[in-house]
């Protein structure tokens, strides 16, 4: 309009004009305004006047007035409409059954958009963000979708101001794909009801406790329709503890006089917002029960574990499906999270997955979830609910701990296969098992073909997939001819090589093509003679690259400073992976008391080595070559004493059978070594991943002549021979400890020496 206050003038100009007809200020529709309670409805848009109701004949006396107000004015007054069975108002569709959502119109036209995007391929900055903003727009009817968009207002600003196209990141890709899916449930029900039951959580940096208590309907709905973020804009409202103690407070608000002339519109500077009213004392003075409890496994950030809490308290709401579709009051002391929670999405990725789980809860069960600040007075009661109340067990599920055995326990297995059940029912009740095994929610995978691979396996195919499927198939869904596919997938390849990945990304991608669609792996590699020929053309200028062995110094080096620093389990994984050329994960997964770790029995106790069986049979989780019941064993000379030491030291005689020796998870082990490495100045040899504690066994036993290829094949577990010869690199060790510095290496063969001594004096 020429002029930047043009809007806001003519918006508040045609608000003064509808109040003057007679409709109240409290009964407007405004942001940051709780709904009003009034028979009858307005809102006005710039020039746009719409009155709401459920009485026909009020709502039309108050919409006549309104429009001849207008007319006295001056204004032109065109295109009235009445509607008694819904109506499409500013791209919003009011249903007469109470449901509010977005048009389809606008829906299908935003949807058709991200398709016609992603069909692209390559895009600007300003084409991405002119549809982000329409699909945001649409997702402001249920904030919860914001939190699908991530990496999409990254991917905006880098490129805003980029002119030529760009190929669209799989993680935006992705983010997109999800806005599409979930696009028919964004919808609320204007007419759900407010539960009476009120939850209430904390968390710490231990763990995390839930209550939940009952407050009367009428005060939950009063709570409810206030949104945290609103007190910001209140003089104080920064400070919420300290508002809520100040003396006489109970709640804040803010008085607006009515404007008469223009001056007095321009400096109405917070005309939209009317009051804000926090959570008070009283609210909270009342019985609560504590239902829930949870110690963190990892340390946690406190607005990512009071959000966390606040998922727990959603997920105890949703196990009765009567809560489904309704609204229900959370309560939390953390400003953070519950301005997070309550716009729907959040910045870092943490607080943002929480705010993703929450929203597909509330989408998929139609719930809404109002999270409101509590003023601190449940403190003391959390207090026990997070830091003595977990120490002790339910009385429900309180057992008697197995008394510890003396003597070492006899090997035994107990067959559990599926094929070994003769009962028709067990036989089904193990498929069932098996079948909740398979996690997964790609609708093209059935549950066997979807099994065909590990489940890591398969997101990482999953995630291949999302980034080509638009180079493999049509609009329609089907198989593009085989021209035109091998030409989409070559200028593929070319790209990603142009953007520096390695080749087991080029790889990985066709394994995952071949995954989703058997046909083009049944066609073989010879129907896509382009694709064959520059991935040979790859591994020419790029050969592909495997991680360099550790040497043994080093290994004891690191397994002594764990046990002088107290993490003893995280020292035997580590000399365990090595020792038995372990894979990442698989020590993990090893059971106590003779389950996994077999001590040796019988006259031949002393010469019988300590026995590991990986993958047992039983469990049903098969290795990486789809293997069963692989045995290694500590059978060198340098092996000796780590069996007996790590079977007193940590205390496995003590432990469940079905416990896993070993609690921690991979992440806890990469942060072991990482500091490790920066406390031991070894940050030469590069990062210490698992696999190069497997290749460092095989490379060690070949250089010392303790295994020949063949018997490092078998005990590795490796299929052909050519992995063998590319991951065992004997003459690399010492290279590698030839790098490091003088007093590192006396200390590290000093340590190797001392061994021995040190597994004998542990207990």
């Amino acid at each position: 309009m020429g002029w930047s206050w043009a809007l806001f003038v003519c918006q508040t100009l045609h608000e003064r004009l509808v109040l003057r007809s007679g409709l109240k200020d409290s009964a407007c529709l405004r942001d940051r305004r709780p709904t009003p309670d009034a028979e009858v409805l307005h809102t006005e848009y710039v020039d746009n006047l719409i009155v709401l109701g459920t009485e026909a004949s009020q709502v039309q006396a108050a919409y006549q007035k309104a429009v001849q107000e207008l007319k006295n004015a001056g204004l032109q007054v065109h295109e009235e409409e009445v509607n008694d069975s819904g109506a499409i108002i500013l791209g919003w569709e009011f249903c007469s059954n109470g449901v509010f959502r977005p048009s389809r119109h606008r829906a299908w036209k935003t949807r058709l958009a991200v398709r016609g995007l992603l069909q692209q391929g390559r895009v600007t900055g300003k084409e991405v963000e002119k549809v982000l903003g329409h699909c945001c727009f649409i997702c402001l009817g249920r904030r919860e979708a914001l939190s699908v968009f991530g990496e999409v207002y990254r991917f905006v600003q880098d490129y805003r101001g980029h002119p030529k196209q760009v190929r669209l990141p799989s993680a935006v890709r992705q983010e997109f794909l999800k806005r599409d899916g979930i696009l028919p449930l964004i919808f609320r029900d204007l007419a759900s009801q407010w539960s009476e039951t009120v939850h209430a959580v904390d968390a710490s940096e231990w763990g995390l406790g839930v209550v939940v208590g009952t407050v009367p309907r009428a005060e939950v709905r009063r709570l409810g329709k206030y949104n945290e973020r609103w007190r910001f804009r209140l003089p104080g409202g920064a400070r919420p503890r300290s508002q809520t103690l100040a003396p006489g407070t109970d709640g804040a608000r803010c008085s607006v006089e009515e404007a008469t002339g223009v001056e007095d519109v321009l400096n109405d500077e917070d005309q939209a917002f009317d009051s804000f009213e926090p959570v008070t004392f009283e609210t909270v003075d009342r019985t609560w029960a504590v239902t829930g409890r949870h110690k963190w496994r990892r340390p946690l950030t406190l607005p990512v574990a009071e959000a966390r809490a606040s998922l727990n308290a959603v997920k105890h709401i949703i196990r009765t499906q009567a809560n489904w579709g309704g609204k229900h009051l959370l309560l939390s002391d953390s400003m953070t999270a519950v301005c997070a929670l309550s716009r729907g999405r959040a910045q870092g990725f943490q607080l943002r997955r929480v705010c993703q789980q929450i929203g597909a809860i509330a989408l998929v069960t139609r719930c809404v979830f109002a999270l409101r600040r509590d003023p601190g007075r449940l403190r003391n009661l959390r207090s026990m609910v997070l830091y003595r109340s977990p120490l002790l067990p339910r009385a429900s599920s309180f057992q008697k701990p197995p008394e510890p055995k003396k003597a070492f326990p006899a090997a035994t297995v107990t067959p559990q296969n599926p094929g070994e059940l003769k009962n028709p029912s067990a036989r089904k009740a193990a498929r069932r098992v098996a079948r909740a095994r398979v996690k997964t929610s790609c609708p093209e995978k059935t549950l066997l073909e979807t099994a065909s691979v590990s489940a890591a396996c398969f997101r990482r195919y999953q995630v291949a997939w999302m980034a080509a499927r638009h180079l493999v198939m049509s609009v329609t869904g089907t198989l593009m001819p085989t021209a035109e596919l091998d030409a989409n997938l070559a200028g593929h390849l070319e790209h990603l090589f142009l953007e520096g990945e390695d080749l087991s990304a080029a790889q990985y991608l066709i394994a995952a093509i071949s995954f989703f669609v058997p046909a083009i792996k049944a066609m073989g590699m010879q129907a896509l003679p382009r694709v064959r020929q520059r991935i040979q053309g790859w591994r020419r200028l790029c050969p592909p690259q495997s991680r360099l062995p550790v040497p043994f110094e080093v290994v004891a080096l690191v397994f002594l400073w764990a046990v002088e620093s107290q993490r003893i389990a995280l020292g035997f994984h580590l000399l365990l992976s090595f020792m038995l050329y372990l894979r990442p994960g698989e020590a993990l997964g090893l059971r106590a008391t003779a389950k996994d770790v077999v001590p040796p029995a019988g006259r031949r106790k002393k010469s019988s080595p300590w026995t590991f069986v990986l993958h047992p049979l039983e469990v049903g989780q098969a290795s990486k070559t789809q293997e069963f019941d692989e045995t290694v064993g500590l059978d060198l000379p340098y092996h000796a004493g780590v069996g007996e030491a790590m079977y007193r030291a940590m205390h496995i005689q003590h432990l469940h059978e079905d416990q896993k020796v070993f609690t921690h998870t991979l992440q806890d082990f990469a942060e072991f070594t990482q500091m490790a490495a920066n406390a031991l100045n070894l940050q030469k040899l590069g990062p210490f991943h698992p696999y190069r504690l497997r290749h460092g066994g095989a490379s060690h036993d070949f250089l010392h002549k303790l295994r020949d290829l063949t018997e490092i094949q078998h005990r590795g577990r490796w299929r052909s021979m050519a992995s063998v010869r590319r991951y065992q690199k004997g003459g690399r060790l010492t290279q590698l400890m030839n790098s490091l510095p003088k007093a590192v290496q006396k200390h590290a063969i000093k340590a190797s020496s001392k061994l021995p001594e040190t597994l004998k004096k542990l207990r």
